[in-house]
């Protein structure tokens, strides 16, 4: 248990602080600012945070707890969030500068310092991130698509859909008049508002799954609607079983008639 949980602070970790140096530098920061002359006292109750914070991040026990009873583990980096990162560095940078009477040398540190800064990571403004929305709602096209060809289908009556995981936070930005049986938390710790909603994720997300425990948590979703990867494992029955309405991309969506 505690080699796997370990394994996944290492994860977050890494991934948290990418491919620049701020993680390394917040460490150096913190160590130096015991080293400043001035508000020695409270450079001492900053630092003791910081390594709580540390500790209670990275021993696996805490972890652990914090991991299941918290915030969940899928979004255990969060813990990052109570380090005052860019505070630390920005405090020890400008204490530094401060206690320097010369002003050219002040000037000049003060460069370097923001140099170092620039070059301790990379600009986020840039294609790998940002990229040119294909619609006004800044949604992924197939989301739009698959959403229409419901509506399209329905033709006024009450849209009750099953959608895959990756679409559930986009169905409802785009239109909220199309009712989901589960919200985007609903892996998360069981959190779905009714026991057929877990039900029915449970089995949708079951890999290995046969087609009467699949049809009757159909049944019990009340729904008329669903959208499946064509990678499921479900998708063969599904096209035997319903009226397939479109293929938007690698989605199929399926009609089911109560």
């Amino acid at each position: 248990m505690s080699s796997e949980v370990f394994d996944l602070i290492k994860f977050f970790w890494k991934h948290y602080n990418g491919k620049g140096f701020y993680l390394y530098l917040f460490l150096g920061c913190m160590v130096l600012l015991l080293f400043l002359r001035e508000r020695r006292k409270y450079n001492r109750y900053l630092f003791w945070y910081c390594i709580g914070g540390l500790i209670l991040y990275w021993i696996p026990y805490t972890a652990k707890i914090i991991m299941d009873y918290a915030i969940g583990k899928t979004v255990y980096w969060r813990m990052f969030w109570l380090l005052p990162i860019t505070f630390v560095i920005a405090y020890f940078a400008v204490s530094c500068i401060s206690q320097l009477k010369n002003r050219l040398f002040a000037v000049v540190l003060a460069v370097l310092m923001l140099s170092g800064l620039a070059f301790s990571g990379r600009l986020v403004y840039n294609k790998d991130v940002f990229h040119k929305s294909t619609n006004y709602y800044k949604l992924p096209q197939t989301v739009l698509g698959v959403c229409d060809a419901m509506k399209k289908n329905a033709d006024g009556e009450e849209i009750r859909a099953i959608v895959p995981d990756e679409l559930i936070s986009y169905v409802r930005q785009y239109d909220p008049s199309i009712h989901l049986i589960y919200g985007r938390d609903a892996g998360k710790d069981s959190r779905t508002d009714t026991m057929e909603a877990a039900i029915v994720y449970d089995v949708i997300n079951n890999e290995e799954q046969d087609k009467e425990t699949f049809r009757e948590a159909l049944a019990l979703s009340g729904c008329n609607y669903l959208v499946l990867s064509e990678e499921h494992t479900m998708d063969w029955y599904a096209e035997e079983e319903y009226e397939k309405i479109a293929k938007i991309d690698e989605y199929c969506i399926y009609r089911i008639d109560k």
